[in-house]
């Protein structure tokens, strides 16, 4: 039998075998895969707010995307592989996997069931000819520039399941097609039904399978060192199709199946879209004009409303213009965004609640107090012109909002873009009659033109393209 001490002395010398065998094969790991990376990155906000009734902070919005503070937690992880990741234009591939999480949080509701989405599943695959050509396959958030202080991509953003190619030419050009599908879970998509099974017995027939086919195509150029100096700028071009084929859905009248036909349907987009950045520090100032027609008009994740007597979205209609711009300068920061939106949805009532004109602005100017340490600001007008008239009276209204935000925060970096940032927001809302009709009759807040909004929030994002 081995001595006791013996016995201590194998088990230390072994355990320290060991460590150094372990050191050693994560060096060798380390060395032998440097151009392959393994990437988390998150993108999330979250608050608790109340609005001095008593209730939790209520969003005051008439328009389709109201401002951004009033929104519910969200967050999303993000994962992602690269395999020989270099900057020059060798072969690589990158798989994308990104979780989303919605506002269920069992400390609040004490509901262990929550809401979940995969937001990206995808593949890429860089410099299949070297410098120019870069192919992606998956599910994917496909998405071009934002206006974050309303949380809304007026422009190319797609959601869909399918695939893409881009075409790089140097730095300077830049043209890029998707196809992709989408099938809602919707009878104006998809429909299951019982029927006879071969034999005996029942099954489940997929009667109605229709999938919206979506492809999109957009072109850049971009311009560098302008004038000699650090201005630089974008000009985008884009253009969407969307295609629904031919199906029919059963109607059950308790004693027969009746066969309910839906046409082929058809829509497009076009766009256009400026951005102009270098005049200060982490400047830049966005500006898009966009038009779409039919299918498109009602965006890639919904449901048409308002057909046509043919049962189509012919007619429907959305322009949108928009503009977000960002500047810095030494210790004052200034944000500033909005859209003019105009909807007309497919049917040939001209008086018509569906169809409207909107608008939403939105300034925040922030005094930079220290590296950490932001004074921030928030002014918003929104305001909507329906083209029907209101159920309440009988007579044209225009609901109209008005909103100012006081927001001490603290950020780990200065500038308007650095996260994380804490932050305290007190609010207040202005809503007039009109707006104040579109509440339930029973709502309290039907009586309360002054409405308010106070709460502590955190939102960061590490390693995310997607705010």
């Amino acid at each position: 039998m081995m001595p006791r001490q013996s016995l201590r002395v194998e088990l230390v010398t072994r355990r320290l075998r060991w460590l150094a065998t372990g050191l050693v094969l994560l060096a060798g790991s380390a060395l032998a895969g440097e151009k392959n990376h393994f990437q988390f990155g998150s993108y999330g906000r979250i608050q608790f707010s109340g609005d001095l009734y008593g209730g939790r902070g209520k969003p005051t919005n008439v328009v389709s995307h109201g401002v951004r503070l009033e929104e519910d937690s969200y967050a999303e992880l993000n994962f992602a592989y690269d395999l020989n990741y270099q900057a020059g234009d060798e072969f690589n591939v990158q798989t994308v996997f990104t979780l989303a999480l919605f506002e269920d949080l069992f400390h609040y509701t004490g509901n262990t069931t929550s809401k979940m989405a995969i937001r990206n599943l995808y593949g890429r695959a860089e410099n299949v000819i070297p410098g120019l050509l870069h192919l992606w396959v998956g599910s994917r958030m496909y998405r071009g520039d934002d206006i974050y202080l309303v949380d809304y991509w007026p422009m190319d953003n797609l959601n869909t399941l399918g695939g893409g190619a881009e075409l790089t030419f140097g730095r300077e050009w830049l043209l890029a097609w998707h196809l992709g599908f989408n099938r809602l879970d919707n009878e104006y998509f998809t429909q299951s039904v019982t029927t006879s099974a071969l034999g005996y017995g029942t099954t489940d027939l997929l009667y109605l399978d229709r999938q919206k086919l979506i492809t999109s195509l957009k072109a850049d150029r971009l311009f560098f060192n302008l004038g000699g100096g650090d201005l630089g700028l974008k000009l985008r071009a884009y253009t969407e199709i969307h295609s629904l084929p031919k199906g029919g859905v059963l109607r059950d009248d308790t004693t027969t199946y009746q066969k309910e036909t839906w046409p082929a349907d058809l829509g497009w987009k076009v766009g256009v879209e400026s951005s102009l950045w270098g005049f200060g520090e982490h400047a830049f100032w966005n500006v898009w004009l966009t038009w779409a027609e039919g299918l498109a008009a009602y965006g890639e994740l919904a449901v048409p409303w308002g057909l046509s007597p043919d049962r189509k979205t012919t007619g429907a209609r959305e322009i949108v213009l928009a503009s977000m711009l960002n500047y810095e300068k030494d210790w004052f920061g200034l944000m500033f965004g909005g859209y003019l939106r105009w909807f007309k949805d497919a049917d040939p009532n001209a008086v018509d609640l569906d169809d409207y004109l909107e608008t939403i602005w939105v300034a925040r100017p922030a005094i930079f107090v220290t590296e950490h340490f932001h004074q921030l600001f928030e002014v918003s007008w929104q305001h909507k012109d329906p083209y029907g008239l209101s159920w309440v009276n009988g007579s044209h209204e225009q609901p109209e909002v008005w909103k100012a935000a006081i927001m001490p925060a603290l950020t780990w970096d200065k500038g308007m873009y650095s996260r994380p940032q804490f932050r305290f927001v007190f609010a207040m809302s202005h809503l007039n009659d009109a707006a104040r009709n579109l509440y339930p009759y029973d709502d309290v807040r039907r009586d309360r033109p002054w409405q308010w909004f106070f709460g502590v929030q955190v939102e960061w994002w590490y390693f995310s393209s997607y705010r």
